[in-house]
């Protein structure tokens, strides 16, 4: 009985597009860790809660206990999310620098090729008008030679240097106050730690322009935060007093502030901006017909670099640049019409198969050969939970009143990291690695490391932290069955510079346990 009523849940959230077509809202954030968001697990006080409009929005939606980036630094992630290729395939690798010399020694691309097929062009050739507001990076605002914003098929464009210094040359500037860009005017006070309310002012602004048109809409919102550098104003701050959030060592040290309040008070207005932006669709009654979807672009930035290596990676291994978990496995929710609402799925996903999907669901014209060069997946039956599929495990939590859910996914995921992991030796990932169902299997080349992981939702919640144990000895039947697969992946890329990558046992003292954010 309990499950013909679970069925019929997914029934009735399947709906039909008529006109209008669904608005699309794409929520990007940057350097957040996977227990940035409190329904992940984020260790903060119960009284000072660190996200409550997101909290809000994954409760109108679904939440992906299992989603991925496909890269664990900015630029490669990105140009995964828009164009559904694994990064290393286009010659993207790493962070793009301004300085062409820079990035041929990285032996990478100065820019993503306007030619390569990216949602936002298949959006707007499906009737939607399109936007991009924030953090761009998929070429550099500082060299002259990179497409701007508006030559990726975006109608509408205002963004900024990776660090949030001021204007960008590429397109109209995202502080109305600073027209000229890059002048010495345009730094003003406190100029990154507001760019969260002012992305979501023009994105208010271009809904408003769009529904005055009768055109659905298509918005990249990608925020700043939490990237270098962190200006939170003296109103943000106030919401961490010093002295009940610092820890006593920074009491005691005469210090005025300390990394926590100023990382935990930047995430929290950009949290205040996006409950401004929902309340804007609100009002528009325009919230029931927009779908969001809400991720970051790689893990948080490492625990040495003040102020940006407080978030957190909940219970997993690794960090930005890292392949482990903690690099690529983030938080991952979507909502809007056809979207079952207080859903958690267990099914692996990532950002190469947000194109397929939206396209699949939304029944787009997507031109001859260009599906075809889609890496990611058409999950639309899993993001949208199509009552045709039927999930391999369903339950209700009835502590938290949610429907718990996962499909079956059948393409492996790849992820490529060729340079030096800051940080501890515990998170310096092999350079390669593949996800296939339950199985995680990492290679450096020559097989120099070969690492095997079991990340089965059961296998997590035993006891031991997951990429604890390494268990190619014991399953080597898997590594065979998989090696080949990742190898031949591998041999696609273009070649390149690269840096060892040798890791450290978790029995070498120090290191191990303790540097899990448990």
């Amino acid at each position: 009985e309990m499950m013909a009523s679970l069925q019929i849940l997914l029934v009735v959230a399947v709906v039909t597009h008529a006109a209008p077509p669904p608005n699309i809202i794409h929520l990007l954030m940057d350097d957040w860790g996977y227990g940035d968001v409190q329904i992940y697990g984020h260790r903060i006080s119960p009284s000072k809660v660190l996200t409550p409009q997101l909290d809000r929005f994954t409760a109108s939606g679904t939440t992906f206990t299992d989603g991925h980036s496909v890269a664990s630094v900015c630029s490669p992630s990105r140009a995964g999310w828009v164009t559904s290729r694994y990064p290393a395939e286009l010659g993207i690798h790493t962070a793009i620098s301004s300085s062409n010399q820079s990035n041929s020694a990285d032996g990478q691309v100065n820019f993503l090729n306007t030619t390569t097929p990216n949602v936002m062009q298949l959006a707007k050739l499906n009737g939607y008008t399109t936007a991009h507001f924030g953090k761009f990076h998929l070429g550099s605002s500082q060299n002259p030679k990179a497409p701007g914003v508006n030559e990726y098929d975006v109608d509408e464009s205002a963004t900024f240097d990776s660090t949030a210094d001021w204007g960008d040359p590429l397109s109209p500037p995202l502080d109305p106050d600073c027209p000229k860009p890059h002048a010495p005017t345009c730094k003003t006070a406190y100029w990154a730690g507001k760019t969260s309310e002012m992305i979501v002012n023009l994105s208010i602004s271009f809904i408003h322009k769009a529904t005055t048109e009768n055109k659905p809409f298509y918005i990249n919102a990608w925020f700043h935060i939490s990237h270098a550098q962190l200006e939170p104003t003296p109103e943000q701050m106030a919401v961490y007093p010093f002295e009940t959030t610092c820890r006593l060592s920074a009491t005691q040290s005469n210090q005025t502030t300390c990394s926590e309040q100023i990382f935990w008070a930047s995430q929290t207005d950009a949290d205040t901006q996006i409950g401004r932006l929902l309340r804007s669709l609100e009002n528009r009654q325009l919230l029931d017909n927009t779908i969001i979807i809400f991720s970051t672009d790689n893990g948080p930035e490492d625990a040495s670099v003040f102020p940006n290596g407080v978030g957190t990676t909940g219970p997993f291994r690794g960090r930005k640049r890292s392949l482990y978990e903690g690099g690529v496995r983030l938080p991952f929710v979507i909502s809007g019409p056809g979207v079952l609402p207080k859903r958690v799925d267990r099914t692996p996903v990532a950002a190469v198969d947000w194109l397929p999907t939206i396209a699949s669901h939304l029944n787009w014209t997507i031109p001859p050969g260009v599906a075809e060069t889609f890496d990611g997946e058409d999950l639309s039956h899993v993001f949208f939970a199509q009552s045709e599929h039927h999930p391999k495990a369903l339950t209700w939590d009835q502590r938290d009143n949610l429907l718990l859910t996962q499909y079956d996914r059948r393409q492996a995921l790849f992820w490529e990291w060729r340079f030096a992991v800051s940080g501890s030796c515990w998170h310096d990932a092999p350079r390669w690695a593949m996800r296939s169902g339950d199985w995680k299997l990492m290679l450096e080349p020559n097989s120099t490391r070969v690492e095997l992981y079991n990340m089965s939702y059961s296998n997590m919640i035993s006891g031991e932290p997951p990429e604890f144990q390494n268990l190619a000895k014991l399953y080597p039947d898997v590594v065979q069955e998989l090696s080949p697969s990742l190898l031949s992946w591998a041999k696609t890329l273009p070649p390149g510079p690269s840096a060892a990558h040798r890791g450290c046992a978790p029995s070498i003292p120090g290191v191990g346990r303790s540097d899990f954010d448990l």
